[in-house]
């Protein structure tokens, strides 16, 4: 996730949004197999926003895919906390 993490720092320095949304898309696959459910969400939102931003379809359609994988992955009307190991 370091990695990840300073690719977002520079991404957002050097103002490249399409790099960045990939950068949020990557982080929160490691999020996600973390158990950090809502983290991942937030970042998968946020990459969702900026591909609508730059009519990005290719990485709206990574995106909304990731938003599906990940909010199924925590069954309706649990709490984060009961998922967690």
């Amino acid at each position: 996730m370091t990695f990840q993490k300073e690719q977002e720092r520079i991404c957002r320095q050097l103002s490249i949004p399409k790099d960045l949304q990939a950068s949020f898309g990557n982080q929160a696959l490691i999020l996600k197999a973390r158990g950090n459910l809502d983290e991942a969400m937030a970042l998968l939102k946020e990459e969702e926003r900026i591909c609508r931003q730059l009519d990005h379809l290719e990485g709206l359609r990574f995106s909304l895919g990731g938003n599906a994988l990940t909010s199924h992955t925590r069954p309706a009307n649990v709490p984060p906390w009961w998922m967690r190991p």
